[in-house]
């Protein structure tokens, strides 16, 4: 998910050792670079919801933000 956004905004070769992390490493990754983005910008919302599926607990976490889109010239 981060990926390309890694790769447009910070570093090509950020982007790529990140595409080589397990899936465990990403998601840990992943949660903190939301974690950063929703402390930096307050238009930006992460929600924890705790869930029971199959008897076993998940935790869910929302992220909203509002659209951005880029406009090309």
């Amino acid at each position: 998910m981060f990926e390309d956004m890694i790769a447009e905004q910070i570093d090509a070769k950020l982007a790529n050792d990140y595409a080589t992390l397990s899936d465990g490493d990403k998601i840990f990754l992943d949660l903190h670079i939301l974690a950063v983005l929703a402390q930096s910008d307050k238009s930006i919302t992460v929600e924890r919801e705790r869930l029971i599926k199959n008897g076993k607990f998940y935790d869910r976490m929302i992220i909203e933000s509002p659209l951005k889109f880029k406009s090309k010239r």
